[in-house]
């Protein structure tokens, strides 16, 4: 990765990518982006990521021989683990009109007041 500065400087740079790395415990220059806060917050992405993945792989094998919906997407199985995932389903669906919605009303002349 390069990091370019507002002068036009630009430097070489992996930021570290676990609170194990030795520049974490070297960080004494607290500020943005510096090295300790770069090593946690890569450390909380792949902690989120694995936690992301575990469950996605736990809802696949307990739901492996469910079919929560018919042929018109209508709830079929009323299973715990079928109506989870149906209410995540509903949600989606909701969020996406919602979204297209938003996209569909045309915008003020003057531009958004924010």
């Amino acid at each position: 990765m390069t990091v370019e500065f507002r002068d036009g400087q630009t430097v070489a740079y992996s930021p570290p990518a676990h609170t194990g790395d030795p520049r974490y415990k070297a960080c004494a220059d607290h500020h943005t982006a510096c090295d300790c806060r770069e090593a946690w917050l890569n450390e909380e992405i792949n902690e989120y990521r694995s936690g992301h993945d575990r469950y996605h792989r736990a809802i696949r094998e307990i739901l492996a021989d469910h079919d929560p919906f018919d042929d018109d997407m209508q709830p079929r199985c009323r299973c715990t683990g079928c109506q989870i995932l149906q209410r995540v389903y509903q949600i989606e669906e909701l969020e996406a009109r919602s979204k297209a919605k938003a996209k569909a009303q045309p915008r003020p002349e003057d531009g958004w007041p924010f």
